[in-house]
């Protein structure tokens, strides 16, 4: 694992999911990826659940890079986010309902019914 994606990984694995949170008392997949991108890229986003990356901060990548935004659905059609982790084949860094934190490689997301749509990286 790339050091950076490993810094983040240990930093918030097994956060606990609190819908809404922005921080590591409790957070969703949107507050996840905002606290990392705000404390380990320097960088403030705004991803929400209104916007689900339509912004013009972000832009559509056909592949997956590190550390770019993977926005999933669900059979709901619920948007949900996670960081794109390059190590073992390609991982993801989310958070989900009852269990918070984790790491999910990329193959297993359908195991818990969600579906890559797209991956994004952040507009220079």
């Amino acid at each position: 694992m790339m050091n950076l994606e490993l810094a983040i990984v240990l930093k918030y694995l097994g956060i606990t999911y609190v819908p809404g949170g922005r921080d590591i008392t409790g957070m969703d997949c949107f507050g996840l990826c905002i606290a990392a991108y705000l404390e380990f890229l320097k960088v403030q986003i705004r991803i929400d659940t209104g916007d689900c990356l339509n912004s013009g901060y972000w832009e559509r990548i056909p592949s997956p890079e590190s550390l770019c935004i993977v926005r999933m659905g669900d059979a709901s059609g619920n948007c949900h986010v996670g960081l794109y982790l390059e190590s073992n084949h390609g991982a993801v860094l989310h958070c989900v309902p009852g269990r918070g934190v984790v790491v999910s490689p990329i193959d297993s997301l359908q195991d818990m019914q969600l579906r890559v749509t797209s991956f994004f990286r952040l507009r220079l």
